[in-house]
């Protein structure tokens, strides 16, 4: 009688099974497919390394650059120019405009020398293919610092005419191109614009 009745289950068990419905188990050959390669495992570890510190890893980072530049060969192993590395520090990532009035559009990144510490900009020029470092411990005859650690905002100024803080002399700032507009919140900064031989500082603020 007891095995009548485990065989009765049986059969209800299988009925309430519908005839479209499949197996969910999942084949041998199909769990074997997650051992494809060993990079796609070493990257999603390193993600998983940079989530925890609040940032991409470098293959995130570089899969957000633009197409020209990562094909310029000016950046190698993680470094650009052979010295610098990416500083993370910037929203967004990078910054894309004729800032040279060049006629192609060139691309700003927030950097950092890995020596000293100091922070920076590198302004990279499509049509010349070279690029110009602000800050990151190179020194400047137009006002740019050595160190741009104090500027925690940036953005693409398109504003023609820009007035002068207190510092500055002879009125405001007539521009034909787009500038870079850092600023420490809410405090102030200035400009960073192409003067024609170099990239220049205008300060805004008191």
């Amino acid at each position: 009688m007891k095995g009548i009745t485990q065989l009765a289950l049986v059969v209800i068990l299988m009925a309430c099974q519908g005839p479209g419905e499949k197996d969910q188990s999942i084949p041998e050959k199909e769990i074997q497919v997650v051992h494809d390669t060993v990079y796609v495992e070493k990257l999603a570890a390193n993600d998983e390394d940079s989530k925890g510190k609040g940032e991409l890893s470098e293959y995130q980072v570089m899969e957000r650059l633009p197409d020209q530049f990562m094909s310029s060969g000016l950046i190698k192993s993680g470094k650009i120019s052979g010295k610098y590395v990416f500083d993370q520090r910037m929203n967004p990532l990078y910054l894309e405009a004729d800032f040279n009035g060049g006629g192609e559009l060139d691309i700003a990144l927030p950097i950092k020398d890995p020596v000293s510490g100091k922070r920076g900009i590198a302004v990279y020029h499509s049509e010349t293919k070279k690029i110009h470092i602000l800050g990151a411990g190179v020194k400047s005859q137009y006002g740019v610092a050595e160190d741009l650690a104090y500027a925690d905002i940036w953005k693409v100024n398109r504003d023609r005419e820009n007035e002068a803080g207190l510092e500055e002399e002879g009125g405001p700032l007539i521009l034909e191109h787009p500038s870079i507009q850092i600023e420490t919140s809410e405090i102030g900064g200035g400009q960073l614009y192409w003067n024609g031989k170099a990239y220049a500082y205008f300060h805004q603020t008191c």
